[in-house]
């Protein structure tokens, strides 16, 4: 009688471990993040950007590498151009960071689109700016940042940035060697 009571202990415990794993993958898959609240403080940021690619609610946010915050909203809004007379509709991106270590200089700092490989889904860089030597800036949490303050943005950083620079090295020098080749071959038929 006892051995039938540990079988069904052992059964037993299998099963809850299993399902508790299970309802773990679930809510990763389903974008949900369970320990969320278990993180504590965040203070949240936001971006404007013209394209955001495959960027997703629930990205994670980077610095060198490693996660510091989450994506927590894409929304589209309108800016005036910068000759003022126009107005463009471009993405507004919230994204919260929870690392109490990490420095920021909102003047210097920028969020930039990155990618996980050639295939992989995109994420927020963040670089937290430049500041002068010998002086830091307070941590995250220390330094009274105000909720839903803006960083700037930069583009065409990773894999995009390197094809728009080849592409724009291709024709350039294409464009001057067929100007070149061009003259040649007409300066040619004019001495005959």
């Amino acid at each position: 009688m006892a051995e039938y009571r540990k079988s069904e202990l052992i059964s037993g415990t299998f099963i809850l471990v299993s399902i508790a794993v299970f309802g773990l993958f679930a809510f990763k898959v389903g974008g949900f993040d369970p320990f969320g609240a278990l993180r504590g403080r965040s203070v949240s940021f936001r971006a404007f950007f013209t394209d955001v690619k495959t960027l997703d609610v629930g990205a994670k946010v980077t610095v060198g590498g490693r996660a510091v915050g989450t994506c927590t909203g894409l929304s589209f809004t309108s800016r005036p151009t910068a000759e003022g007379n126009r107005v463009r509709q471009i993405v507004r991106v919230d994204f919260e960071l929870y690392d109490a270590t990490l420095t920021i200089d909102l003047d210097t700092a920028y969020v930039a689109l990155a990618q996980d490989g050639f295939l992989g889904p995109h994420h927020l860089r963040l670089d937290p700016g430049t500041w002068p030597k010998g002086e830091t800036p307070p941590a995250l949490f220390e330094a009274g940042f105000k909720q839903g303050q803006v960083i700037k943005t930069r583009t065409g950083t990773g894999l995009e940035g390197v094809l728009e620079t080849a592409r724009a090295c291709a024709s350039c020098w294409i464009a001057n060697n067929l100007r070149g080749s061009g003259r040649a071959s007409s300066n040619r038929s004019r001495s005959s």
